[in-house]
């Protein structure tokens, strides 16, 4: 581990001081970050908001006028976040387990689940890591039942499905604007739908619940101003490492982990030079994923054939963004991880635990046994695609993998 040198990660944006004040220079940046999400995905609405929770938290909140029903289905291994969004919106949250080695729903149980739950207003789809999840049975799932699908597009701007944006086929969802995430206004997130009278309704209740504070909002927007000075290998371990360590001495693990929740999550409206800021790094979207699904395959290329390791892969026909490259271990990560972290190129997990198995949301979710969910989070190991690794440290993080996990 090195305090000078550290590598975020996941693959976010890094912010030119230019785009930060973009809010000054709206002649150089003609437009607005809504419309560029509207006509990027073709959908009919969007709407700029404080995080991707709170986006969910909106969406619900409109789904209880467009639905008497109250229960909503999410994956099992999904960001513990989506929880409190879902709940506070006044929804029962009911868990599905996953396919075995994959982030798609376990199809037969979602099914049946359906089937056998009059009360099901919405399935919840994540596209995780980058991957567009296969929407085909959940749609004709959900289709078959009257039941809207919402897709948690947090990690994947810019994938497609079978060439259409994720984001564009259910009938709600919502991205992640937060650091770390890619396109970045620190935190904040969008809310998108595909249809006229649904984006009437969120966008009341958005009108409604989204509250001024200005002490709030000014403190994103230092925290905006220290993104572009500290996010860089030079300065990330001080931002990054250093909360983590503490964390970890001070026994808080899903601090620690990058993995908190509340359900007091904050509702607040964004500032114009947040928005502008976003707006303005819109037009590096594409080269960004380009060159991250590049840092993909070479990262594949130099694993083909070790045994032990499967790489999480985009459905046919798709197109993942690979804000990092999830791989998967034939056998439990415990003891492998904590010296790949040390490396300081990038290494990391995904969620740490099955959405049943948080300690936070117990009593909160129903589900049943959920073991695919579990093997993933105690199997996946991910790859950083960020912009500052080298060609040299992309070697060597293979080297150590190779070291680590099959001396």
């Amino acid at each position: 581990m090195s305090i000078f040198r550290e590598i975020p990660p996941t693959a976010g944006f890094p912010l030119p001081v230019h785009e930060l004040f973009a809010s000054w220079a709206k002649t150089r940046y003609p437009g607005s970050l809504e419309e560029d999400f509207i006509t990027y995905l073709n959908v009919a609405y969007a709407r700029i908001v404080c995080s991707g929770t709170a986006g969910l938290f909106y969406i619900a909140s409109a789904l209880a006028e467009l639905s008497d029903k109250r229960t909503v289905v999410v994956p099992a291994f999904i960001c513990p976040s989506v929880v409190p969004a879902i709940i506070r919106a006044g929804f029962k949250v009911l868990v599905c387990d996953v396919r075995a080695g994959s982030f798609d729903y376990d199809v037969e149980a979602l099914a049946g689940m359906c089937r056998d739950n009059a009360d099901i207003a919405a399935v919840l789809v994540m596209h995780l890591a980058g991957l567009p999840a296969d929407m085909d049975p959940v749609l004709a799932i959900a289709r078959l039942r009257n039941i809207h699908v919402i897709e948690d597009c947090a990690q994947s701007l810019g994938a497609e499905y079978h060439g259409r944006k994720v984001g564009s086929l259910g009938d709600f969802s919502f991205f992640s604007l937060a650091r770390g995430k890619g396109l970045t206004t620190y935190e904040g997130g969008v809310v998108v739908c595909n249809s006229s009278r649904a984006s009437e309704i969120v966008d009341k209740k958005i009108t409604e619940l989204e509250q001024e504070n200005f002490l709030d909002e000014a403190l994103m927007v230092l925290k905006l101003a220290g993104y572009v000075v500290f996010y860089r290998p030079s300065l990330f371990w001080w931002a990054y490492r250093l909360p983590e360590l503490f964390w970890h001495l001070t026994g808080q693990k899903m601090r620690e982990l990058s993995e908190y929740f509340s359900f007091d999550f904050p509702v607040i409206k964004v500032s114009p030079l947040r928005i502008w800021a976003g707006h303005a790094g819109f037009s590096r979207l594409e080269t960004e994923i380009g060159r991250q699904r590049r840092m993909a395959e070479r990262y594949r290329d130099a694993l083909r054939g070790v045994p032990g390791i499967t790489f999480m892969r985009e459905p046919p026909n798709s197109r993942a963004t690979f804000p990092y490259l999830a791989l998967l271990l034939e056998d439990e990560k415990p003891g492998v991880l904590t010296p790949l972290k040390e490396s300081a190129w990038g290494i990391s997990e995904s969620f740490s635990a099955a959405i049943p198995e948080y300690e936070g949301l117990k009593g909160h979710v129903t589900a049943g046994d959920c073991p695919h969910a579990r093997a993933l989070s105690r199997r996946i190991l991910t790859l950083s695609t960020s912009v500052f690794l080298t060609e040299a440290e992309l070697a060597g993080v293979c080297r150590l993998i190779k070291g680590r996990c099959f001396p």
